[in-house]
């Protein structure tokens, strides 16, 4: 299944970029991170790498594009256990529907492929995803975005055919008093992929995040504040909280109308964690991200 996508997705593809009004773009980029365990947490620091391969977006006409994120995961790197390598892909198509009154809308499928984070490559997600977006402008500063997805687990990782829905509310705004940006998201889950009646589970996620710009320079150079919360509840789904505040340095440059390039580094200072059943502790977070993106 996943090689026939692939190889369909490479022609298309081709298909896009030979043609003359083929546009979008598409960005390479990884994300090292360590957690250091703290307060009332157990274990030794521990390193994992994500490395986004192929993220992007091809117009193949005016109203088709072409949407992928192929993600390839490194567990366990210098902890002292096995190393344990995993894929996280997701391929689609996204279709503009026009405007109906002030809103922009759009449709699309998506189908995503995972691998087990054990190292086993065995299949942990195989489904398919019809979704509907509907987003407008508030004001200058704020856009409001639902976001409705119906997930069809085809059975090849669990054995088990079902159907999990998803429903977003995006709240993003631009400069909110010494914020540069803050955004609130509202994730609404019910799930019955793991078979109906006492399986099935209803949840909810909240997360809010907001960044501050301490300084930055011409070159493109930059110190930054990071607020981050995110917690989630629900009917046979474990609540839990995590919540930081951590300080960044980076940069982020254009290296013409078509590349740029962006790396940071951040730690997180002020950490608070909870999950069900245990205790609240503090579970601090070291991450070093560098990318590229390139536009045509």
């Amino acid at each position: 299944m996943k090689k026939r996508l692939i190889v369909t997705l490479a022609g298309l593809l081709a298909l896009g970029v030979m043609a003359p009004a083929a546009t979008g773009w598409i960005r390479n980029w990884g994300e090292l991170t360590e957690k250091r365990p703290t307060n009332n947490d157990t274990g030794s620091n521990s390193q994992n790498i994500e490395w986004t391969l192929a993220e992007g977006s091809i117009n193949m006409t005016d109203k088709l594009a072409i949407t992928f994120d192929v993600e390839k995961n490194y567990k366990n790197v210098t902890n002292g256990k096995d190393l344990a390598t995993y894929w996280d892909n997701r391929f689609g198509f996204s279709y503009d529907l026009g405007k109906a009154a002030d809103w922009d809308l759009s449709a699309g499928l998506d189908y995503y492929y995972d691998t087990s984070s054990s190292g086993s490559n065995a299949v942990t997600k195989s489904e398919y995803s019809p979704w509907l977006q509907a987003s407008t402008a508030l004001t200058d500063n704020t856009k409001l975005t639902f976001w409705g997805a119906m997930y069809y687990n085809d059975g090849v990782a669990t054995g088990v055919h079902g159907d999990d829905y998803e429903l977003d509310i995006l709240l993003d705004t631009g400069k909110v008093g010494i914020f540069d940006w803050t955004g609130t998201w509202l994730y609404l889950y019910h799930d019955t992929s793991g078979g109906h009646g006492s399986n099935e589970r209803t949840s909810a996620e909240l997360e809010m995040e907001a960044y501050t710009t301490l300084y930055k320079h011409d070159s493109g150079a930059y110190v930054g504040l990071e607020y981050y919360a995110d917690g989630t509840a629900g009917d046979k789904a474990g609540e839990s909280l995590n919540a930081h505040i951590g300080p960044r340095v980076g940069i982020s440059k254009k290296l013409d109308n078509d590349i740029s390039l962006w790396a940071y580094t951040s730690y997180e200072v002020l950490s608070i964690n909870y999950a069900e059943g245990g205790d609240w502790f503090s579970d601090n977070e070291f991450q070093v991200v560098a990318g590229v993106k390139a536009t045509f």
